[in-house]
Order: structure tokens, then sequence, then C-alpha cells
């Protein structure tokens, strides 16, 4: 099964509409996900921001390309290649963490509900995603489409 197979398979469903990746605490991507099918991208290379704005048209592999083009251009690849950090983190409201390491994603998502005196709780559920991966753009490329598929599936 594939990344973005694996990865919509746990993903809730029309629950995020914002995702930011770290790179060694310090936020790299965020990914807007508006109700038109827009997505807007927000780049920090360490050097510059850049924004693109990108549709998505219920084609992951195409989405992904275009992503993964706007990483590559931006040099975000190539730093995601070069970094001395074991891991990637990401989150996102509400109530979203995760990580991507060498060869796993793990992922924690939460859930609130009123307990039986109305009382706010939040019931967490975490998965985690063995596969060939690395840090590189590929990979962050193919989360992002994962979300995507997700928020307008």
């Amino acid at each position: 099964m594939s990344l973005i197979e694996e990865l919509t398979r746990v993903i809730h469903p029309k629950k995020y509409n914002n995702v930011t990746f770290l790179l060694d605490n310090i936020p790299i991507v965020t990914i807007n996900f508006l109700k038109d099918g827009k997505v807007i991208l927000l780049i920090n290379n360490m050097k510059e921001l850049r924004y693109y704005e990108l549709n998505y048209n219920a084609n992951a592999d195409n989405f992904t390309n275009d992503v993964l083009d706007k990483l590559i251009y931006s040099g975000v690849d190539t730093m995601l290649r070069q970094s001395k950090g074991s891991a990637m983190e990401f989150q996102g409201e509400p109530y979203l963490e995760g990580k991507i390491m060498k060869n796993k994603l793990i992922i924690n998502q939460g859930e609130t509900d009123l307990d039986e005196e109305g009382e706010e709780v939040v019931r967490s559920d975490r998965h985690e995603i063995t596969a060939v991966i690395g840090l590189t753009g590929v990979t962050l490329a193919k989360t992002i489409s994962a979300f995507a598929l997700q928020f307008y599936a």
C-alpha cells in the first residue's frame, strides 16, 4: 500500500484545515486548505518566505507533483535532505501532532467528547506507519497530499 493510502486510512476526514511542518522546531511549511479547493502553501526556506496557491482537483498524484515542484524550487527538498535532524514534526488544530522519521511516520490525533458531568474530554489515538520513507520533499509532498485528500473527500 502506498504512503498516501496508508495516511488517508488513519487521518480523520474533513478535520484539519491547516497543518504546519517543523524542522528542528522551525516552521518550514504551512498548508491551509480552503473550502473552494484552493490550497495555500507557505514555505520558509530559512532565507525567505514563499507563498503559493495551488488547486486540488481530486487527483492526488497530480497534486503531489505540484507540491513537490514547489518544495524543490523553493529549496526545501535540499534543506530536508541535508538536515542533521532525525525527524520532522507536524501539527494542526484541533489535536494533531505527528512525526516523520526514517522508515516511520507517527500520527497522534484527538477527538473531544463530553463526560457524564459535561466536562470536555479529549480521546487520543496514535498510529504508526512503518514504510521505506526518508526525510525528503517526496515524503513531505505525499503527506500533504494525504491531508488534502482527506480534507476534500
